[in-house]
């Protein structure tokens, strides 16, 4: 995080903790961007019912099965989600979700269950958009999709806000 502060004027932080923790609450009051790559569905129910998120948070969500993945942007807070809906939005089913909490005992069991790049994929598109981000102040990606059976990246702009007439 030092190099990229260096590099770009910023003074981020990053708060590598389990949410909630007493570490990431206070740090959430003030965020501009909460970043999540996180395999429990309870982790992102409680991002998005989190009381603390300051009203202009944007929230990065990062997800991804074997050979396939995505990247949702939109608002953290209640009161944006309507203009940029959030990974909740986009997956509603996550209310209902199970956590599956079983790891693999093996090293081999594990590099089976997923392809080695996935993670790799799903990452570099979501840090496109916080690079566009940075270097312009703005994106219309709302979404991007990675598969890596099909070798398609795409990506999906903010729904249109109706006009008033």
């Amino acid at each position: 995080m030092n190099r990229y502060n260096l590099m770009l004027g910023t003074s981020w932080e990053a708060l590598p903790f389990r949410f909630p923790s007493s570490e990431t609450i206070e740090a959430m009051r003030t965020a501009d961007l909460i970043i999540s790559a996180v395999d429990l569905s309870s982790a992102r129910r409680a991002i998005a019912s989190s009381s603390v998120l300051s009203k202009h948070c944007m929230w990065l969500d990062l997800g991804n099965e074997a050979r396939h993945g995505q990247v949702v942007f939109g608002a953290a807070h209640i009161a944006g989600r309507g203009l940029y809906p959030n990974v909740m939005d986009a997956y509603p089913e996550i209310e209902t979700l199970e956590d599956d909490t079983q790891r693999s005992c093996s090293v081999a069991e594990a590099i089976r269950s997923q392809d080695c790049l996935v993670n790799r994929a799903v990452t570099t598109a979501g840090m496109s958009i916080v690079w566009e981000l940075l270097r312009t102040g703005e994106t219309d990606k709302h979404w991007i999709t990675v598969d890596l059976a099909t070798g398609c990246q795409n990506a999906f702009p903010f729904p249109a806000v109706p006009q008033c007439a």
